[in-house]
């Protein structure tokens, strides 16, 4: 037969309740866990960098150029506007995590912040690419001509080649071993 402690004002059974103290070490505890679990991806560094790379080194250092400047055109007006639009984006892909685990307690929550991060990476990243567009059609046509071939190249041409690559790389495995599947190099 068990025996239940009653509380005396309100006649009703005890319950462990626990304090403040084992709550806010808890929650401590939880907190140290989520922070380790953030940035345990090996891209969070080189992400890093690209936005830290993006921000300082082409943003700012654009901007500050532009305060020489007495007379600007539109092609300057829009690489100002862009890189103004960058600098926010770029720097929350800078502090934010890159990824989490899903071992930790609100992880959906925080893989929406990482998507979002990512997003929002994207988003300054496409600005700088217009700002030095911009930037380059004040200087010449021509570059701005060469930076979009470039660009068309990049995104077209690159990963058809890529591709092709994989498929010679396919066949001269199959030919060197026709029964077996092709492993990873």
């Amino acid at each position: 037969m068990q025996t239940q402690q009653f509380d005396q004002s309100s006649q009703q059974p005890k319950q462990d309740k626990a304090t403040f103290k084992e709550m806010f070490q808890s929650s401590v505890t939880d907190a140290k866990r989520i922070v380790r679990s953030l940035n345990t991806h090996t891209d969070s560094r080189q992400r890093a960098k690209v936005d830290g790379a993006l921000l300082g080194g082409v943003c700012i250092a654009l901007l500050v150029a532009f305060l020489n400047i007495q007379h600007i055109d539109a092609s300057l007006s829009v690489a100002i506007a862009a890189f103004a639009i960058a600098i926010p984006f770029l720097v929350m892909g800078f502090l934010l995590p890159s990824g989490v685990s899903s071992d930790v307690p609100g992880w959906r929550l925080l893989a929406a912040l990482v998507v979002g991060t990512w997003v929002a990476e994207g988003l300054g990243q496409l600005a700088v690419v217009v700002g030095v567009g911009a930037l380059l059609a004040h200087f010449s046509g021509l570059a701005l001509i060469l930076y979009i071939a470039a660009i068309v190249f990049t995104l077209v041409v690159v990963p058809i080649l890529s591709f092709l690559g994989l498929i010679v790389y396919a066949m001269t495995q199959y030919k060197k071993n026709p029964s077996e599947p092709a492993k990873e190099p």
